[in-house]
């Protein structure tokens, strides 16, 4: 999302980007016509990073952006599962605050990614891996419930679109707005086979392909976590090298990027330490003149 911002039609089609508007923009400057948002073509690999670099050089060029600006970054690949959406949606509980504290305050309380609710999702007193299933099944369903209003049929399920479609009718106090949005991966938003994927819309608006590329990293790690380390999850920590740590950010970068994960960490940290009471906010908007990063060593570009 962009205050403003223009990319010439001709080179979109190069950039596999489309330009929408968005009405949630400008709306703190009392400009209802909203403004640009940016959509990609699906990226993958370090092909995807290295061509959503070139995406970056050329929307920071071009952009502006401020509070209104938000960065939404979806996620595919993984199993969706009944196992996985329970997993990720207890995973988004557990790591909620520690996520808000990566990005500036006026997301933390905005009403486009409002925080998960509580629906008691616990496994205490777990017996063996058939509780486990069990009660996935029983979680997924309320779910799917909190998600449209009611359990899963032959009418509304996964392979259909949601009941009052992708955009659930713009209705904000809709889980569509949790900062952490299930509603693409529990239903067919795209009616296209296996498009499931889970967005996650905390992040601050940027142009920035540091911060870009380190955040779709922290959200990789996020989904690979929950679809492959359920138990770490439901005993509420990170196992590496048969050590429990907590569970932590941090621990789970670590334990899904063993080798890189340290960069990524030392990043989330100086984010930490950045957003405090006396943090002028303008000041992050500001770094996206930086972020042009004429880069043609695809090392440098992936690290």
């Amino acid at each position: 999302e962009m205050q403003r911002c223009f990319i010439p039609h001709r080179l979109r089609p190069s950039l596999n980007i489309n330009c929408v508007r968005d009405g949630s923009i400008n709306n703190r400057q009392g400009d209802r016509n909203g403004g640009p948002e940016f959509t990609t073509g699906v990226l993958t690999g370090d092909a995807g990073f290295i061509h959503l670099n070139k995406i970056c050089n050329e929307i920071t060029k071009r952009g502006v952006l401020d509070q209104s600006c938000g960065l939404h970054v979806h996620i595919g690949g993984a199993s969706f599962s009944e196992e996985f959406i329970v997993m990720s949606y207890i995973l988004g509980q557990k790591l909620e605050k520690q996520i808000f504290d990566l990005v500036p305050k006026s997301r933390r309380n905005s009403e486009y990614c409002t925080k998960l609710k509580d629906l008691n999702l616990n496994f205490n007193n777990i017996k063996n891996s058939t509780d486990v299933r069990t009660r996935c099944s029983t979680y997924y369903k309320e779910i799917f419930k909190y998600l449209c209003g009611t359990y899963p049929d032959d009418r509304v399920n996964k392979n259909t679109n949601h009941p009052r479609g992708r955009t659930c009718g713009y209705d904000h106090s809709s889980p569509r707005y949790n900062w952490l949005n299930f509603v693409p991966a529990v239903f067919n938003t795209k009616d296209v086979d296996n498009s499931w994927t889970i967005e996650f819309r905390l992040h601050s608006g940027t142009s920035n392909f540091t911060k870009i590329k380190n955040w779709i990293k922290l959200c990789m790690a996020f989904v690979y976590f929950a679809d492959n380390f359920k138990e770490d999850i439901i005993n509420d920590c990170v196992t590496i090298d048969n050590v429990k740590y907590p569970l932590t950010i941090d621990n789970i970068i670590n334990k899904v990027f063993p080798k890189s994960g340290k960069n990524l960490v030392k990043y989330l940290n100086s984010r930490r330490d950045k957003f405090n009471d006396t943090f002028d906010e303008n000041t992050e908007y500001s770094e996206n003149l930086s972020g042009v990063l004429e880069l043609n060593n695809v090392k440098e570009i992936l690290n």
